[in-house]
């Protein structure tokens, strides 16, 4: 999950107190004048769980929800290690298990999930599924064509998780994936009401969509420092958590739909 400066400004957290043990005010302050330069709209510091730093510029303020573009899609990778915790399926587990279309196809019989959400499936991104028009993009998804290896390369693009909504869908029953990422991680998180990006199926857009307060966003932040905890509620197992911020071979930067900055 890349920082969104251009768009969002900074959202910066930390739990450990050495970690700010050295920052003073006067370092917050030109973070936020430099975020503000960059068009930022959020600063946001916070140690402990304590808001230590907060500045608003360019039309933000702390009630003011804005697009975390692809931040959307580390709420779905966190989603996915919850059914994993939940029994519904393992990382590495053969997606045509489920979507079993894939079965008689050489490469694609060969994707596991953990390679859908590290975006190493050999799967063609498919930019325009980006597109509101789109009556299901789950079908299109599955039927996209393949340019690689499974494993072999990393492409970024929202195919990849598009068809993980239609593995949990299918691993759901049918239910609502939306429902089951409410229940296990938005609603413990105390995110109600959060609007999303569908098709005219209904099916959720993983790859981006939501609209978030900086504080907001920061929940998420606090759950993973928390290792899988957020205010007292274990919602993900740590050994599970730890899963998201293992890198591919393909490319060791990327985890399970978290950005590593390594």
């Amino acid at each position: 999950m890349k920082s969104l400066a251009f768009f969002a400004g900074f959202l910066l957290i930390a739990t450990s107190t050495t970690a700010l043990a050295e920052l003073r005010a006067g370092d917050c302050a030109r973070a936020a004048k430099y975020s503000e330069g960059k068009r930022g709209i959020s600063m946001l510091v916070m140690q402990n769980g304590r808001t230590v730093f907060e500045h608003y510029a360019n039309g933000g303020s702390a009630d003011g929800k804005w697009p975390i573009f692809s931040g959307t899609k580390s709420f779905w990778g966190i989603a996915a290690l919850v059914a994993v915790h939940d029994g519904l399926f393992e990382l590495d587990d053969h997606v045509s298990d489920t979507i079993t279309e894939w079965r008689s196809d050489p490469l694609r019989s060969q994707i596991t999930i953990r390679e859908l959400l590290n975006f190493t499936d050999g799967i063609e991104p498919a930019p325009h599924l980006h597109r509101e028009s789109i009556r299901d993009r789950n079908a299109m998804a599955i039927r996209l064509s393949i340019l690689a290896e499974p494993g072999s390369a990393f492409t970024y693009g929202p195919s990849h998780l598009q068809i993980f909504s239609e593995l949990l869908r299918r691993k759901l029953n049918g239910r609502s994936t939306f429902a089951y990422l409410a229940g296990h991680l938005l609603d413990p998180l105390g995110l109600d009401h959060l609007e999303y990006k569908k098709d005219r199926r209904g099916n959720p857009l993983l790859a981006t969509g939501f609209k978030l307060t900086a504080r907001e966003w920061a929940r998420l932040g606090a759950l993973v420092l928390g290792r899988g905890v957020y205010r007292g509620r274990q919602i993900v197992p740590e050994i599970t958590l730890r899963q998201a911020f293992v890198g591919s071979p393909a490319n060791p930067s990327y985890g399970l739909t978290f950005w590593l900055n390594r």
